[in-house]
């Protein structure tokens, strides 16, 4: 007879995984980090100016990591960006670096642009705004995005595609 903490799992593709406290946490633990990794390989694309903004992204979208956001990085690197969801307004606060925010609707539509927003600056508050995309600074003028483009976030591997395609 096996305890309850040794129990067998139900079947994940075909393979019984025993049960117990520390499987458990492991395995939530490998659950999270596939998790990030898929959310990381993520990049923002404007659609209608066709430029990449970010060929890879960073999910915030928990109380901690909306909270957290940049602070505590030395600086974030072109082509990389944080999506914080959801979101009406950022700051730069505790970070050494300046960055763009663009700041997005429901749909994905650019409803207000921050370009080098500098440390320990407050940017706009928009109430239209569903989430903000942050950018390392000169994004933004780089790729000329602007009110009312649409940005789309998809997987890394179909930027590269669609990069190659124009």
């Amino acid at each position: 007879m096996l305890s309850k903490t040794a129990e067998v799992s139900r079947s994940c593709q075909g393979v019984n995984i025993p049960r117990s406290p520390i499987l458990h946490l492991t395995l939530y633990c490998v659950q999270l980090c596939m998790k990030r990794e898929l959310l990381s390989s993520q990049g923002a694309w404007n659609v209608t100016r066709r430029q990449c903004l970010a060929n890879r992204v960073t999910l915030a979208n928990t109380w901690w990591t909306r909270l957290r956001g940049l602070i505590g990085h030395k600086s974030l690197a072109s082509g990389m960006g944080l999506w914080i969801v959801p979101c009406r307004g950022v700051h730069t606060l505790g970070m050494s670096f300046a960055i763009d925010a663009v700041y997005l609707n429901r749909d994905g539509v650019v409803v207000h642009v921050e370009t080098n927003l500098r440390p320990w600056r407050l940017g706009a508050v928009r109430l239209i705004t569903a989430s903000v995309l942050e950018l390392a600074a000169g994004t933004v003028s780089r790729t000329r995005t602007q009110v009312s483009d649409q940005i789309e976030f998809r997987v890394a591997s179909e930027l590269g595609a669609q990069g190659r395609r124009e």
